[in-house]
């Protein structure tokens, strides 16, 4: 019944509505004097038209109540009666429905009784008595009944026509607003989904920021804390002095050689940590990432911590591409990573790469001393053998996800799990079918 609407609205509304008013007053007060009925006739129009936007239903029964007054007290259409055709078109435009549906039928009726009321009583009024017309009608249709019959036909039209054409301008008035408010919606939407994109996209990139940081300064970190270590146990049980060990005599200094190797290690993650940044300032890597040829230097920075590494290939090699060279060498990283924390140090840890025709197969094998427990490599209690206490448990790593992430995004699939007392890390990488000549098949599952 009622809407809101901003108070410039409802001031241009009471103007218009105020200047109807005035200007029916005036052009009535032209032909002769104003009278109560003209200046209530008038003044009801003009609050229907006042009220037309603000409530239409209340607008559109008061226009014709005060039209039907208007009749009952046989006063003669005026100016003021124009206020139908605007409250028409807002009961179409800004009604509900039920209200547009009674607006539309009333405009047959309004139209009959404004051509009853202004052509058809009056011509048969002056054609003849009630009593002479209904013999007439009686005796035949005459000339005089015809042409009141023709002119009332003619008239009904033009009203129904004029009342009509509110009205449908009101409808579509409406349909236009709603597919304004239907553009902007979907508008609105698409900003949302290019927001939620934008989300995503940098969710992913905060992902593999946060993969590569854990690939890059976990794996570093964990042979840098493995060899500092290493050398202060083996400082605290050699029982060898510092002057002895610096001696050169004593064939070897193991000290400086565990020394050397926190250097190196340190500056091969100093180099990565360079890469990573270009990474984020550029859309291309600014350095080299390592592939296949650096496996070999990978596994002697591990033995170098006295975990032994067995690097073992079979069948033909074929171009794999950097990012999937890349993926191989991560995989294998993060592999003997945990291995060196969890697994048994004594014991050798195989690097397996086996080629096929369309395929590659990459599996690490450690020990698994905690299969027992039931507790993954990745995130559990392990105690090395060089006696270093056991690192604490933080819950699921990224490791393996960050394992599985890459072999994914290789168009591979990994699955690491312990088997027996081994621990399985097993991923199987397709090899583009220009460097095999042939189309790759679908990856199958693999079984760790």
């Amino acid at each position: 019944m009622i809407r809101a609407l901003t108070s410039r609205q409802l001031g241009t509304d009471i103007g218009v509505a105020a200047l109807l008013v005035v200007v029916a007053l005036a052009y009535t007060a032209q032909s002769g004097y104003v009278g109560f009925a003209d200046a209530g006739v008038a003044l009801g129009m003009g609050v229907a038209l006042a009220l037309r936007r603000f409530s239409p239903p209340l607008a559109l029964i008061l226009a014709w109540l005060v039209a039907v007054l208007q009749m009952l007290l046989r006063q003669d259409p005026g100016l003021a009666d124009l206020a139908i055709l605007p409250v028409l078109y807002s009961s179409a435009a800004y009604g509900p429905s039920v209200l547009r549906w009674l607006g539309f039928a009333s405009t047959f009726v309004g139209a009959a009784l404004a051509t009853l009321y202004t052509v058809t009583i009056p011509a048969l009024l002056t054609y003849a008595t009630p009593s002479v017309i209904y013999q007439g009608l009686r005796a035949g249709l005459n000339g005089e009944l015809a042409t009141v019959a023709e002119s009332t036909l003619i008239v009904f039209t033009g009203a129904v026509a004029v009342f009509i054409l509110s009205w449908v301008l009101g409808v579509l008035t409406r349909a236009f607003s709603r597919s304004e408010a239907s553009r902007t919606a979907q508008q609105a939407a698409e900003n949302d989904r290019l927001l939620a994109e934008q989300a995503v996209i940098v969710e992913q990139e905060r992902n593999r920021i946060a993969r590569d940081m854990h690939d890059i300064v976990a794996h570093s970190l964990a042979v840098v804390i493995a060899q500092a270590d290493g050398a202060r146990y083996l400082h605290a049980s050699s029982g060898i002095h510092h002057d002895q060990i610096a001696n050169p005599r004593d064939g070897h200094n193991l000290v400086d050689e565990s020394l050397s190797t926190i250097a190196s290690t340190a500056r091969g993650a100093l180099a990565d940590f360079r890469v990573l940044l270009g990474e984020l300032r550029h859309n291309e890597p600014s350095g080299p990432q390592p592939g296949l040829g650096e496996l070999d230097d990978l596994a002697r920075q591990f033995g170098s911590t006295g975990l032994t590494v067995e690097l073992r290939t079979s069948g033909v090699s074929a171009p794999l591409g950097s990012p999937r060279e890349l993926a191989v060498y991560r995989i294998v990283q993060e592999a003997l990573t945990n291995a060196l924390r969890h697994a048994d140090r004594a014991k050798p840890v195989v690097v397996a790469l086996d080629w096929g025709r369309e395929e590659l197969w990459v599996t690490v094998t450690s020990t698994n001393p905690l299969a027992g427990v039931g507790v993954g490599a990745d995130s559990a209690l392990a105690t090395p053998s060089t006696g270093a206490a056991p690192e604490p448990a933080a819950g699921p790593g990224h490791g393996i996800p960050g394992m599985i992430e890459r072999a994914t995004l290789a168009g591979g699939v990994l699955a690491a799990a312990p088997r027996g007392t081994l621990f399985v890390v097993s991923a199987q990488l397709p090899i583009p079918a220009a460097t095999t000549g042939l189309q790759p098949t679908p990856s199958r599952a693999v079984t760790a």
